[in-house]
């Protein structure tokens, strides 16, 4: 039995063209330059020879309020390229680059029952962070390896539309750090009453749930185990949203979503359909705004078109664009744009920006045919 592996038909490569790199906030790069690209952590691991390196795109900052935009790099990239690219997508800035986004996210063990939801802190430099209590029953949570930070599980309370039960939810968490900045992950400000059905969609990202069984009564189930009834959304994933510091300065993120529905049919069940509700199969960060009006603004443009056919086929093997998705089974959580551009404004205009650029590993032509490589 021959066994066949599907690489990347038009895998993206990052490189930067920086016309201008102009940071709201301050940074310095300090020490020799060979140390730094030949250090571990830093650039060339002479043990292993792969690489792994860092720069910083764009930052924006006030009072006491920061944040900064990296694009990091890391060599060991075999898995991805040996994975079908369905089920392993090359991410927003191309094979081995990654640029990530403040958020934290939820384990929810398949269940909307918030009793043993496991939840981790991801940075925007891509650190991964335990958040978690001493004991089941403690009130108080803890961030790994951050004793002295705040940490605070805002609970919201939604009724199940057609039977008189509720749902408890994670509507969003609250982190103060040691300089008394508070950090607001999710859409603090969502109403209660339109979460399961007409959420706002900002910095929160949903799944489908069906929280009936088949006695109409309330049940715990996700995607994955669709019954009987009509799903819902139940919040999953909590962006950055708002950071505010002791004296009011703020930076407020905004966010670009786009959902999916699913449909199907079972040999026992006979077919399902989720209709107007949609899981949540795309985010992307679209502008930080200072409280003294500086701006960093993201654009994108969309993959699968052009040299990169192929990039983003769905489970089904068909190369799936944005705009002409069609309801299936499966939860295709994937990214089919990719970073073009950042701009960085003040309060008086542009200041400058930070280009993008990407070459296919293999061309394609529209209709998907390898060229050859010269």
């Amino acid at each position: 039995m021959e066994a066949i592996l599907q690489s990347r038909v038009s895998a993206l490569i990052a490189m930067i063209l920086i016309s201008a790199v102009v940071a709201l906030g301050q940074s310095a790069e300090t020490g020799n330059p060979f140390n730094k690209y030949m250090a571990p952590e830093g650039g060339v691991n002479p043990m292993s020879g792969t690489v792994a390196l860092s720069k910083s795109l764009a930052s924006i900052s006030v009072g006491e309020v920061s944040v900064s935009f990296d694009l990091s790099y890391s060599g060991n990239v075999f898995k991805e390229v040996n994975t079908r690219n369905e089920q392993s997508s090359v991410g927003l800035v191309g094979l081995g680059w990654s640029f990530g986004r403040a958020k934290i996210i939820s384990d929810n063990r398949g269940t909307s029952f918030i009793g043993d939801d496991q939840y981790y802190l991801v940075s925007a430099s891509g650190g991964r962070f335990k958040i978690l209590k001493k004991t089941p029953s403690d009130s108080k949570w803890w961030i790994e390896g951050s004793p002295y930070v705040k940490v605070e599980q805002i609970l919201g309370e939604a009724k199940v539309p057609g039977i008189d039960e509720t749902i408890t939810y994670v509507k969003a968490w609250k982190i103060v750090d040691t300089k008394g900045v508070s950090h607001i992950y999710g859409d603090i400000d969502e109403s209660d009453r339109t979460v399961l059905t007409t959420p706002i969609r900002n910095a929160t990202e949903y799944d489908l749930f069906w929280p009936l069984n088949t006695e109409n009564k309330l049940g715990y189930g996700l995607v994955g185990t669709a019954i009987n009834g009509t799903p819902y959304l139940y919040p999953t994933v909590w962006n950055i949203s708002r950071e505010t510091d002791v004296s009011n300065n703020s930076l407020e993120y905004f966010y670009t979503q786009i959902g999916e529905g699913l449909s199907g049919s079972f040999d026992v069940k006979g077919k399902w359909d989720s209709g107007d509700k949609e899981y949540t199969k795309e985010t992307y960060l679209a502008k930080v705004i200072s409280s003294k009006g500086d701006t960093l603004s993201f654009e994108y443009e969309n993959k699968g078109e052009g040299e990169f056919f192929g990039e983003i086929l769905d489970f089904q093997g068909s190369n799936e664009q944005i705009g002409t998705s069609v309801k299936d089974m499966f939860v295709e959580k994937k990214e089919r744009k990719y970073l073009s551009r950042i701009d960085i404004s003040g309060k008086n205009g542009k200041l400058g920006s930070v280009n993008l650029c990407y070459s296919s590993l293999i061309p394609m032509t529209k209709e998907g045919v390898k060229n050859k490589i010269m």
